[in-house]
């Protein structure tokens, strides 16, 4: 009796008993009706990573359940219609279709109960929604705008670029955490404006900027790399047109192509991790072995589990939070979503990817760095190497007077989010730090501030002790951070104690007063102003010498000697000032945390 009521040919329920199962409808459901494809679904690497990711291994998603809407209007699918299938003699289709994934299993009839019941017993399996993937009607490049939940955030995994979308389902609304992807066609599209297109579902967000689709990111990229003077069928990007794509959207490119940056780990993971943090997607250009040139967009990052130090050599002296990331989570049109970019040790590459060597192997490629390129909104004029100078001076001060090396954590910020980070770190160390800092939450600050926060470790713990922010628009940043925060409380005691407080006048006693802006090097300037000083009598004796008559030689050499003496005594003096003050508070240094 339900059944009569639905138009039961617009959509199949498949529960999943058993892994050959899955493949199967998998497989049915991914491959369009009637449509001649240049190659089966089961041989290509779509599927191969599908299959994984959904799968109910480890890791997977553990999908119990396929539900296939047959008939889906795709916008994305439809600019790209609009653009150039629609022109074509041959009738390509408007429709796609939609393949849905639930973690909980059911049948055609509880579905139907669960578009038309208000029992509460069927609300698990509209919770256990994982997403869908999006079929397109054409001969390659089948796999259309698709959401899929990342895998569960554990094992310090942090999927940052990725946004909330609603989606509904026969007027059933559900909302799902992700960013969407899909697979380039080889016409309208090539993996650089896959790789846009990704890029810009999460910037719209961040920066108000344009969504174009990928047929018009590749007409706003201009001419293809070939130099044809046509816009497709698109082959590729060279990295001038990414940029124009990403221009012509409302935004700037932040790139970084010298081998001298992008082949060193430290600074690659530190660089991304500076903008990622934030959730901005990066495009990053890599050589993949036996494949060539590809871009991709990095939406997050792994840490490891064990603390180890990189025998690798860097130009970044600094100890960085970032060193520990093993792995970079990227949307990838040539595999899957989220897919991993892991870091490897001396085989010749700096990552193993997600690409097989073929269909049928488990051996996966290696692959460089060739670029990256972060697109921001253009008010943003300071950079993470800025920023990274600042905290890098600063930590050579305090190893040279205190032997402290911090642990730094670098990275851009809205405003609001740092606020939210402050608030949640004095909650959660309640008892441990100083509750003034807490007068940041009522002060107003730029929109964007990019921040260094100076960590100690005691154990196997990192304590937060200070943090500097920067206006992130503000190129006159230099030995001025917008603010400063001390939190750790038996610092600032120490620091107030020993007077160091007034030596470093960046931990000011009022963070909030203008004309007490933060400044980096008190004491290398005091130490400098000695120099001058000795510099200056030294010139002055030797003028001195100079314009002396033979019969005062004697008497000049006594003065001269006696000059010198006192230099050394001053000098001396003035060091020990120095040392004196810093000595306590090196040898109490356990107590800091």
């Amino acid at each position: 009796m339900l059944k009569s009521h639905f138009n039961e040919d617009k959509f199949e329920v498949y529960p999943i008993g058993n892994e050959a199962e899955f493949a199967k409808h998998l497989a049915d459901c991914l491959t369009y009706p009637k449509i001649k494809v240049e190659e089966k679904i089961e041989n290509r690497f779509h599927y191969k990573y599908f299959l994984n990711y959904l799968s109910n291994d480890t890791d997977g998603l553990k999908a119990q359940t396929i539900l296939l809407e047959k008939d889906y209007t795709s916008a994305s699918y439809l600019g790209d219609y609009i653009n150039y299938y629609a022109h074509c003699y041959r009738p390509y289709l408007k429709q796609c279709r939609r393949v849905h994934f639930f973690k909980e299993k059911f049948d055609k009839d509880t579905f139907i109960l669960m578009l038309t019941g208000n029992k509460s017993e069927y609300e698990k399996f509209w919770k256990s929604y994982l997403g869908y993937i999006v079929v397109k009607p054409l001969p390659k490049g089948v796999i259309g705008a698709t959401l899929i939940k990342p895998y569960d955030k554990k094992d310090k995994r942090f999927y940052t670029a990725k946004r909330e979308y609603d989606v509904n389902i026969f007027g059933k609304k559900l909302t799902i955490e992700s960013l969407p992807y899909q697979e380039q066609d080889g016409i309208v599209g090539s993996c650089a404006s896959s790789a846009l297109w990704f890029a810009f579902q999460k910037t719209t967000q961040l920066f108000n900027s344009m969504v174009p689709n990928p047929s018009d990111i590749t007409i706003s990229a201009g001419y293809d790399s070939f130099h044809t003077g046509k816009s497709f069928p698109s082959i590729g990007l060279e990295i001038t047109q990414i940029c124009k794509a990403v221009h012509a959207t409302g935004l700037i490119s932040e790139l970084r192509v010298s081998e001298e940056y992008i082949k060193d780990d430290k600074w690659l993971k530190s660089f991304v991790y500076a903008y990622s943090r934030m959730g901005i997607p990066i495009l990053m250009g890599i050589e993949i072995e036996k494949r060539g040139a590809h871009l991709i967009t990095l939406n997050g990052y792994r840490f490891s589990n064990l603390k180890k130090k990189s025998k690798k050599k860097s130009e970044i002296n600094l100890k960085l939070l970032s060193n520990d990331i093993i792995k970079f989570y990227a949307h990838d049109d040539q595999t899957g979503p989220f897919s991993r970019v892991e870091f490897v040790g001396n085989n010749g590459h700096q990552f193993n990817t997600s690409w097989w060597d073929n269909i049928n192997s488990e051996t996966e490629l290696g692959a460089n760095t060739i670029c990256v390129i972060v697109p921001l909104a253009d008010t943003i004029k300071v950079t993470f190497e800025n920023i990274l100078e600042e905290a890098t001076i600063l930590d050579f001060v305090f190893n040279k007077h205190i032997s402290i090396k911090f642990n730094w954590d670098i990275y851009l910020a809205e405003s609001n989010k740092y606020k939210e980070e402050v608030r949640i770190e004095l909650i959660k160390n309640d008892k441990l730090y100083d509750h003034s800092v807490n007068k940041i939450l009522f002060e107003s600050l730029p929109q964007y501030v990019w921040v260094a926060k100076a960590y100690l470790r005691h154990g196997e713990k990192d304590y937060l002790i200070f943090d500097l922010l920067y206006d992130a628009i503000d190129v006159n940043y230099k030995k001025t951070p917008y603010f400063t925060n001390i939190y750790n409380t038996s610092f600032k005691e120490k620091l107030d104690e020993l007077l160091i407080r007034d030596e470093f006048s960046i931990f000011r006693k009022d963070e909030f007063e203008d004309n007490n802006r933060a400044d980096l090097y008190t004491i290398l300037n005091e130490e400098q102003t000695v120099i001058n000083s000795i510099e200056s009598i030294e010139e002055n004796l030797q003028k001195e010498k100079k314009s002396s008559k033979t019969s005062d030689i004697i008497n000049e050499i006594e003065k001269e000697g006696s000059s010198k003496k006192k230099i050394d005594e001053a000098v001396e003096e003035e060091s020990n000032k120095i040392k004196n003050k810093l000595e306590d508070f090196n040898n109490d240094i356990d107590e800091i945390v």
